[in-house]
């Protein structure tokens, strides 16, 4: 009996399972392109080149063509628009915000000892904002909000009486 009872109550428990789809998937395993001006406009080359403060994150090792400490930061305007349609209600969703895209700094240290093979190292640290996923849709009903919730249903109630 007690069989029979758990494969019951895990039938009726995964009717309301939901799963990402294979969008979902796709959109959180990509990487936007973020880094400095310079980074960004020549689609992330500088990651073999070296050389900028975001080509650390791709290649630790292209702090070495630094010859002088450097410091920066990038800001980044992230501005979102979505529009959604539900049970024939449109509604539009609009988000702007202003995030620190790459902060980092590269200090570069040089041997003055003219006998060593060393003529300099580098020592570097950096930030840099991943991906922002911050993207909401929120759908709406009249009276702003949402159709399944029972103050609309009251409201419609109140505004369209059903007589009997």
């Amino acid at each position: 009996m007690k069989k029979y009872l758990f494969f019951a109550f895990i039938s009726l428990s995964t009717i309301q399972l939901q799963a990402q789809e294979i969008k979902d998937a796709l959109r959180y395993s990509q990487e936007n392109l973020n880094g400095t001006a310079r980074f960004r406009a020549m689609s992330g080359a500088f990651g073999a080149l070296g050389g900028d403060l975001s080509a650390i994150n791709v290649n630790p090792a292209g702090s070495v063509v630094f010859s002088n400490n450097q410091m920066g930061f990038t800001l980044s305007n992230n501005a979102i628009k979505n529009n959604s349609t539900y049970f024939g209600d449109a509604s539009e969703t609009k988000d702007s915000s202003l995030d620190l895209n790459q902060a980092g700094g590269v200090f570069v240290f040089k041997n003055q000892s003219r006998s060593s093979n060393w003529k300099k190292f580098s020592v570097a640290i950096n930030y840099e904002n991943t991906n922002n996923l911050n993207n909401n849709i929120y759908p709406r009903y009249s009276y702003g909000l949402l159709k399944e919730s029972h103050l609309n249903n009251w409201l419609d109630s109140a505004i369209h009486p059903k007589f009997a």
